[in-house]
């Protein structure tokens, strides 16, 4: 199922981008760059 397969994959790059967010709160522009 390479549907579900990217779905998944999308959902965990987000949880990741929050994350980071979440540890690297001073800097936002970096964040962008990588959840991009």
């Amino acid at each position: 199922m390479p549907v579900s397969g990217l779905v998944i994959i999308v959902l965990a790059v987000l949880v990741i981008c929050f994350a980071y967010s979440f540890i690297l709160i001073d800097s936002r522009g970096i964040l962008i760059l990588f959840c991009i």
